[in-house]
Order: structure tokens, then sequence, then C-alpha cells
């Protein structure tokens, strides 16, 4: 993975899905501490991607540990809403 990473179309390459799902949102949604942390370690702006209708990471996550980890990284995720106006927690 650090191997992909380091490539530069890997690096400059985040969304992933067509509807704007990234490379975080993906692990965050699979419960990978391991992946979210190699992810933001390697672009921290990360943290910040959202999808088509404004989720971020912290609302793709179903694992407490993943989201400590997000909200260690961005406490503001606590309060971005989606286009529906919800929050990760709502």
């Amino acid at each position: 993975m650090a191997q992909l990473l380091n490539h530069k179309a890997a690096a400059e390459d985040y969304e992933m899905t067509s509807n704007g799902r990234h490379l975080l949102h993906l692990a965050a949604e699979n419960c990978s501490g391991e992946v979210v942390a190699l992810l933001l370690a390697h672009n921290p702006r990360l943290i910040n991607a959202r999808t088509k209708d404004g989720r971020t990471a912290l609302h793709h996550t179903g694992s407490g540990q993943v989201a400590a980890q997000l909200i260690t990284h961005d406490p503001t995720l606590i309060d971005v809403k989606d286009t529906k106006g919800d929050t990760a927690f709502i």
C-alpha cells in the first residue's frame, strides 16, 4: 500500500467511485484503521474529502475505533453536515 501511495498518479487521484467516495471513505467503511492511518499520514488533506452528497469518512465508518481516529485527526468532523443536513452521528 505504501508503495502505491508513493506513486505520483495514485497520490493525486483520490476519487474512487462515481458518487465521489475516496480511498479514505472506503477504508473507513471497511473499518480498516491501519489503512486510515496510512492514508492520513501520506496526505492529511484527505480528512476533508467529501462525497458528492457531502459525506466525510466519518459518515461512512461503522467502527468506533476508526471514528475515534478520524475525530482525533480533525475534531471538526463531528459537526460536518452532508447535503441532507445530517452529521455522522444522526
